[in-house]
């Protein structure tokens, strides 16, 4: 009984360790305060966007904390929905309005001029917000000194 107590308490320590291994290798790439002020953006309308564009509910959950951007239709889309819910989008929803966009505290005029330049020949307004946030949400991450 003793040998089994002593192995599960071992067996525990281990796993112990193991977990704050993982915890402590896992660092934001973002400041917290960024994060949640982008996250504030979206999370009003998460429902809405996931529904109406069919993107797989843990991508937008997890796109700041863990930088997971995939290039896949569904979430360009999820994008999309998610500047026109913000007025982010021109009153056609064609183009970007990137006065509105730019009024973000974390976007300064040097990144939104490249970020604009680089959506700026995307015709496709799902493709082209996808193309100006990744910019955006690079920039901040190359920035942060992380």
């Amino acid at each position: 009984m003793k040998s089994f107590i002593v192995h599960s308490l071992r067996s525990s320590a281990n796993l112990l360790i193991i977990l704050c291994f993982i915890m402590s290798s896992v660092e934001l790439k973002l400041r917290p305060d960024v994060i949640v002020h982008w996250e504030n953006y979206h999370i009003r309308y998460f429902d809405t966007c996931v529904k109406e564009t069919g993107v797989d509910p843990m991508i937008p959950r997890t796109m700041l904390r863990q930088i997971n951007l995939p290039d896949e239709e569904s979430f360009h889309c999820y994008l999309k929905c998610i500047f026109q819910y913000n007025h982010m989008l021109t009153p056609d929803g064609k183009d970007i309005d990137y006065d509105a966009f730019g009024a973000d505290i974390h976007v300064t005029p040097e990144v939104l001029k490249v970020c604009r330049e680089l959506g700026g020949t995307e015709s496709e307004i799902c493709r082209k917000t996808y193309l100006v946030a990744k910019c955006t949400i690079d920039d901040k991450v190359n920035s942060s000194g992380r």
